[in-house]
């Protein structure tokens, strides 16, 4: 995916999509490495619409000791790609 792309996800996510992150915990700073620009438009519809979902689980914790919050993280797995802190 190309940069001003990466630009955009991270300008309306910048809590979920942290491509400045600790590569150590997280290869999100790689971007979307591998995923061609024909994705762009899946990931972003994707994005949209998990945002009220993510907005009320947010919500949820930040109750929480200690509070957490979604974040995406690349992994080699749905299991591993997505998860909250």
């Amino acid at each position: 995916m190309r940069p001003e792309h990466l630009k955009e996800f991270a300008e309306r996510w910048p809590t979920w999509l942290n491509f400045n992150g600790d590569i150590t915990r997280t290869a999100m700073p790689n971007g979307f490495y591998g995923i061609g620009g024909g994705w762009r438009r899946v990931l972003w519809n994707l994005c949209v619409e998990l945002e009220p979902h993510v907005e009320a689980l947010n919500r949820k914790l930040a109750t929480q000791d200690p509070a957490r919050s979604f974040e995406v993280l690349p992994g080699n797995s749905i299991d591993h790609a997505i998860r909250y802190e």
